[in-house]
């Protein structure tokens, strides 16, 4: 294939839309692109010759970091015969590039700090993306959940219902960072109605008695709002996992949510993994396009520390990026970035720990080599950890196996893939 003949543009037309759909077998191309009508490039189509031979949807949905949306493109699509694919079958990265630095071009232009995408450890890190994210997960009897009463109903989520989300994932912040499971097509999604047929909960769910690939039950996301939403999702999923002959139910919520601590109370286990350091693994990662406007997005979050526990103290952090040296600055009741020189003998931090820091995922202490007791202070009071998390994929399951396996060429060439996060 002779990329210098490739050719990228956004599609201009309807027509267009549903072509890269059809080709990306993704329809929700179509309903991002009516979602975000400003955004007239976020689906993008490589043609050579006029031959379409890949394709990235871009969702433009903000992401809540550390109790604030800040803007985010996500990658939320590049399938076809992309280079994503051909990589596992030949180990040539080089659509794959092309599609990838695209998609980067144009988070820049429209001035979005952050980049998200659910892909592979074998080819984003070397593009500057970071896993942020842990893996939680809930397990409770299923004969334990049969149990519990169902005060309230669950029925299948209407269109006109989706305005009224917004609030009820507002309401658990603290205890669910962030996840990423929404809006996935395949799943069916359901909420919990209460007296007077107001919203208490919702759930996503996808049942598939013959799965290979993901568990026969995978309950992709949970909210509830009182105790009685919990049990009522809780009797829901167990009724469905009972007729699978499924003993044991796993959630991807961490232990501080309201629907886990029902769990945990009736006797569940709580389970957390971090991210793999497995490059034959898919991760939620987040590409770090503009460390400053990153760091003004967060200024809600910067000032609600600097208020409480880090008034008065003081810090300047240098971080080394590829777009070049940046200091973090701490001081005078404020958190900024700017771009500097590097001074001689100074202790760059690379982009990727900035990246996890910000993101909450790394406490300051996790930083090596360790920076100096004075610089640990500010941060530890400025960027405590948080622990975000992210829906885990099927693939942080023991007992699946992933689908599409490499060949024995990409096999090779992921084997040579450094992860810097991993130990040496």
């Amino acid at each position: 294939m002779d990329l210098t003949r490739a050719r990228i543009r956004p599609a201009r037309t309807p027509e267009e839309v549903a072509r890269v759909a059809d080709f990306l077998k993704a329809p929700l191309a179509r309903d991002i692109a009516l979602a975000h009508p400003e955004e007239r490039g976020a689906v993008r189509l490589c043609e050579i010759d006029g031959q379409l031979v890949a394709a990235v949807v871009l969702d433009p949905r903000p992401l809540r970091l550390r109790g604030v949306a800040v803007p985010c493109l996500r990658i939320l699509e590049t399938g076809g015969e992309d280079g994503r694919r051909r990589f596992r079958r030949t180990g040539e990265k080089d659509l794959f590039q092309l599609v990838l630095e695209e998609a980067l071009g144009y988070a820049w232009v429209r001035r979005y700090p952050l980049v998200f995408v659910h892909g592979e450890l074998a080819l984003y890190p070397a593009h500057g993306f970071v896993p942020c994210f842990y893996h939680p997960r809930v397990t409770i009897d299923v004969a334990t959940a049969l149990q519990q009463p169902a005060p309230y109903r669950v029925r299948h989520l209407k269109t006109e219902d989706a305005r009224r989300l917004p609030a009820l994932h507002a309401r658990n912040l603290r205890s669910k960072p962030l996840v990423f499971a929404s809006g996935v097509p395949r799943f069916h999604h359901f909420c919990v109605e209460g007296p007077g047929r107001v919203i208490r909960g919702y759930l996503s769910l996808e049942v598939n008695a013959n799965s290979t690939w993901q568990p026969k039950l995978f309950v992709a996301e949970v909210e509830v709002e009182d105790r009685n939403a919990a049990r009522t999702v809780l009797r829901h999923c167990a009724g469905e996992a009972r007729k699978l002959g499924i003993a044991e139910m796993h959630f991807p919520l961490g232990p501080s949510h309201p629907f886990s601590r029902l769990c945990l109370e009736l006797g569940g286990r709580a389970v957390v993994r971090g991210i793999s350091h497995d490059p034959f693994r898919d991760e939620e990662m987040l590409h770090l396009v503009d460390p400053q406007r990153l760091v003004a997005e967060l200024g809600p979050h910067f000032r609600k520390r600097l208020a409480g526990p880090a008034r008065g103290v003081e810090a300047a952090i240098r971080i080394s990026t590829t777009a070049g040296t940046w200091a973090l600055r701490i001081g005078a009741g404020q958190v900024v970035c700017v771009e500097t020189q590097r001074p001689e003998g100074a202790q760059l931090i690379p982009h990727w720990q900035l990246t996890q820091l910000l993101a909450g995922y790394r406490a300051v202490g996790e930083i090596d080599p360790p920076l100096p007791d004075g610089d640990v202070e500010a941060l530890k009071a400025v960027l405590p950890k948080s622990w975000p998390y992210s829906s885990p994929d099927p693939d942080h399951w023991e007992d699946v196996q992933p689908p599409d396996p490499y060949s024995a060429e990409a096999e090779a060439a992921v084997r040579r893939t450094v992860l810097p996060w991993c130990p040496s």
